[in-house]
């Protein structure tokens, strides 16, 4: 039976403790979409792509940041950044990049997995990007 009350006190002061922690939700506090996503395909048009790069990352960070890691195998590992804010009712991952203008996309996020399709000129990148 102490166990049991030593239990229901530890848990009752976790709970008092969580809204002074940010926002005051557990689900804002966990935040599950972030880490890191491995892209599971890729391919512009009829252009399988995977397979020219050793890996394509795409980790979400604390504080609204992403950075999309890559290494193609014949050329140097790079990194790009930028921010993105992601929408917990329309399970969608917006995402802002910077360079020479503004790039800025909505992207579904369901279940681990973020489907990005582009237009590219005439042509279409499709990738899959799954939680690791």
């Amino acid at each position: 039976m102490k166990l049991k009350y030593s239990f229901c006190a530890g848990l009752a002061a976790l709970l008092l403790a969580l809204p002074s922690c940010g926002n005051g939700s557990l689900k804002d506090i966990t935040k599950p979409y972030l880490g890191e996503y491995e892209c599971e395909s890729a391919r512009i048009g009829d252009r399988e792509l995977t397979d020219e790069f050793s890996f394509i990352r795409l980790e979400l960070k604390r504080g609204g940041e992403f950075t999309l890691y890559y290494s193609p195998k014949n050329g140097v590992k790079g990194e790009e950044s930028g921010t993105y804010v992601y929408d917990e009712k329309e399970h969608t991952l917006c995402l802002t990049y910077e360079n020479n203008g503004v790039f800025k996309r909505k992207f579904p996020l369901k279940n681990g997995e973020i489907s990005v399709t582009l237009p590219i000129g005439s042509q279409t990148l499709s990738m899959k990007f799954t939680r690791k």
